[in-house]
């Protein structure tokens, strides 16, 4: 990514409503009563640190679908009973080889879905386990 795209590409908020719509558009929802999508990281950082941290810095709303996530790092070591690894390593140990360039946003994503597809045939339930820590409120005395 150079800087060039950075400059030119659209701002956050515009980029999260239009992908809220993406996401209407094909059915996907995540409300009270349905869920039909969770995201798949590679850790609490992607969801809790640059999603949630951006846009509290930006003072930009987010959907509440980014405040729960599968953590297929923590889910990868409670199937296969060993401790949490980086991609690379994940991949090698289900016989796998990484694809593309690391720290590559859409080559680190297509990973992280191949390991998730892997841990399913492996009979692994795919589940929400992490999620955005309670709002700490204050109160002004």
């Amino acid at each position: 990514i150079t800087q060039e795209q950075v400059d030119a590409a659209p701002p956050l908020d515009a980029v999260l409503r239009e992908f809220d719509g993406w996401l209407r558009e094909r059915g996907l929802v995540n409300t009270a009563e349905a869920r039909s999508f969770a995201f798949g990281t590679d850790g609490h950082f992607d969801c809790q640190f640059f999603v949630d941290g951006e846009c509290s810095r930006k003072g930009i709303p987010k959907a509440e679908y980014f405040d729960k996530w599968v953590n297929l790092k923590q889910l990868f070591a409670d199937h296969y009973k060993v401790r949490r690894c980086k991609i690379a390593k994940m991949l090698e140990r289900q016989g796998m080889r990484f694809e593309g360039r690391l720290h590559s946003g859409i080559d680190d994503s297509r990973n992280i879905a191949r390991i998730a597809a892997q841990l399913v045939r492996d009979g692994s339930p795919v589940y929400i386990n992490e999620g955005l820590p309670p709002r700490q409120r204050f109160l002004d005395l």
